[in-house]
């Protein structure tokens, strides 16, 4: 008889079947995120850093492109994610990962951010918490874009975390905050570009510009009025 998810006796009910076991798989999943925005389901052995760095990642590549194939869901982002993955999987010639610095303006921030991944807290939940706590900083906030950057890299899967830069240990928490106040002069200066100006309530002026000699220029008369149509009165004599 043909095996199938209705009814099986060893399927858990409530989670996701694992992308390469599908019908055989056992205990937890996990979301492994790949880069270009794919992700996948598998289980703890599958999404594990030995099976992921098997063959130089070949047995990965090959199995979730199989799986991929199968389930005619193969696309240009599948494809890149893959090639992505078999890259990372090469022997590097620059200096290791752990030395890389990850972000050169928020160290400190992108430090808790992989911290935060690491024990299982969402994407969403930690974008939406340091945007709005950063919200109303001197600094401008990392954008949206650079948080996922920093989630979709995933070094915390290899046991890199962003190093915090030098001192920052030492730092002198009252005088950051003190750097976040507005200085009065500055909220003066903002809340002027802000208001609104009011428009000008008296008629245009109607006096004229003096001339260029100095001397002001002279009242005019106001012209008599002119008639139009033919004279009244009676007609001159024509001339013979």
């Amino acid at each position: 008889m043909a095996k199938s998810v209705y009814k099986h006796p060893h399927l858990p009910r409530k989670q996701n079947l694992c992308a390469v076991c599908s019908l055989e798989t056992r205990g937890p999943v996990v979301e492994l995120h790949l880069t270009h925005g794919v992700s996948v389901w598998l289980c703890r052995y599958h999404a594990s850093e030995e099976f992921q760095t098997m063959r130089s990642g070949r047995d990965f590549d090959l199995t979730l492109f199989q799986v991929w194939q199968a389930n005619r869901c193969f696309t240009r982002n599948h494809r890149l994610a893959l090639a992505a993955h078999r890259r990372r999987q090469l022997p590097r010639r620059r200096r290791s990962e752990a030395d890389l610095p990850g972000s050169h303006n928020w160290k400190a921030l992108r430090n808790e951010a992989e911290h935060r991944f690491a024990d299982g807290e969402s994407l969403q939940s930690v974008l939406r918490d340091l945007r709005n706590r950063h919200a109303h900083d001197t600094a401008d906030a990392p954008s949206e874009r650079t948080i996922r950057r920093w989630f979709h890299d995933g070094r915390w899967r290899r046991g890199v975390r962003t190093p915090l830069r030098r001192g920052f240990e030492r730092r002198d928490t009252r005088a950051a905050s003190r750097a976040q106040r507005v200085p009065a002069r500055v909220a003066r200066l903002r809340t002027a570009a802000t208001t609104p100006a009011t428009a000008a309530t008296t008629a245009p002026s109607t006096a004229r510009p003096p001339a260029s000699n100095g001397r002001a220029p002279a009242a005019r008369t106001p012209a008599a009025p002119t008639r139009s149509g033919p004279p009244r009165g009676p007609a001159p004599p024509h001339p013979r």
